[in-house]
């Protein structure tokens, strides 16, 4: 992969950690505590009731999914704009081999070799 095509996909790579940003903002709030980290926000019904009490549990399970979906995909995206910046990207950060154009393309936050990736 040339370095127009990296220079390309970090753009894209870029954007799509805004959106994951913002889409983390919906589903929780940033520790303060831990950067890049965040909790999941706990909903607040105005009633009451058992069935108030089941939806606030339900819509906190669903916040926690959503907001561990969104960190993990967050923290490969930071990883792989961390190796562009490095110059490393493309390498498999296991054996140091090169990975695969078609496999970049494919995936392009993958940090492993399809040899790595196969035994993991």
């Amino acid at each position: 992969m040339d370095s127009r095509h990296i220079q390309e996909l970090d753009k894209v790579l870029a954007a799509e950690e805004a959106t994951l940003l913002k889409q983390l903002k919906e589903f929780g709030v940033e520790n303060p505590s831990v950067p890049g980290d965040f909790e999941p926000s706990m909903p607040n019904y105005e009633g009451d009731t058992e069935d108030d009490r089941i939806n606030e549990a339900t819509d906190l399970d669903r916040n926690f999914a959503m907001e561990q979906q969104l960190e993990k995909r967050l923290k490969e995206i930071r990883e792989v704009r961390h190796q562009i910046a490095e110059g490393k990207y493309g390498s498999c950060t296991n054996c140091a081999s090169p990975i695969s154009v078609e496999r970049l393309q494919a995936m392009p936050s993958a940090t492993l070799c399809i040899s790595c990736a196969q035994r993991a």
